[in-house]
């Protein structure tokens, strides 16, 4: 019943606007006319890329840390034990310090591994407000995506992939392929480790601290990248031209 009133809502559409490529190409598999089927992807506002940590790493006694961060919902669609994993091989390297910005239903998931584990270098900060976001992007040294491997998944990229990249930090994202790898790629390329390999994980971790992985060259194609790209006005540009010319 669903699938029927969406396709209608399709064909009656005088356009169809898709966030990714991939949604694009499956709504074309539909039998939509190309004609109709626009993406305009979520892109990044300013403040992610003009911020900075604003003291973020004082307050939260992260001054001598080697930061690694992912700001986000912690739900099911996250494959995200396998951050919680690397954290556990990495315990004897006490300045590296994992870091769960947002709130969602794995948490209390994840909260019962580090108990278990025992970890002190994982830490769990909740929902911050909207605006803070970015000073928490600008004050990490890695930023971690990790999404479930699951055929859905391969076409999407996850809006917070745009606010990383502006944030100018290397990137490592848990996925063996999709768009948001190819937008990486592009951008200067993929740090990337399968969703179950925690071991891969803590290897790019520990060469981007050592520097064996060039993360501050990376975090600055990442950045021009989005500017030139992915900024929120230019999709709006084209959103609103897509609209005129209906």
């Amino acid at each position: 019943m669903i699938k029927k009133i969406v396709y209608f809502l399709y064909r009656r559409a005088d356009r169809v606007v898709a966030v990714s490529d991939g949604f694009a190409n499956q709504i074309l598999s539909l039998g939509i006319p190309p004609s109709k089927v626009f993406t305009i992807k979520s892109g990044v506002s300013r403040e992610f890329f003009d911020a900075g940590s604003n003291g973020i790493r004082k307050k939260f006694n992260w001054e001598e840390k080697f930061l690694v961060l992912y700001a986000g919902t912690l739900g099911w669609a996250h494959a995200l034990e396998a951050v919680i994993e690397a954290a556990r091989r990495l315990m004897d390297q006490p300045d590296i310090q994992f870091v769960f910005v947002g709130d969602g239903q794995k948490r209390g998931v994840l909260e019962g591994m580090v108990r278990d584990y025992g970890l002190k270098n994982v830490s769990f900060i909740g929902l911050q407000p909207l605006e803070e976001i970015p000073y928490f992007l600008q004050a990490s040294d890695v930023l971690l995506e990790s999404v479930k491997e699951v055929p859905v998944a391969r076409g999407t990229i996850p809006s917070k992939l745009f606010e990383y990249m502006a944030s100018g930090r290397p990137i490592v994202f848990g996925s063996r392929e999709g768009e948001a790898l190819q937008e990486l790629k592009s951008a200067g390329g993929a740090l990337w480790f399968p969703t179950d390999d925690p071991e891969k994980l803590s290897e790019l971790i520990l060469k981007l601290k050592s520097g064996e992985i060039d993360g501050k060259k990376l975090g600055r194609q990442y950045r021009e990248y989005g500017l030139r790209y992915h900024y929120r006005e230019r999709w709006a540009k084209k959103y609103l031209s897509l609209i005129r010319d209906i």
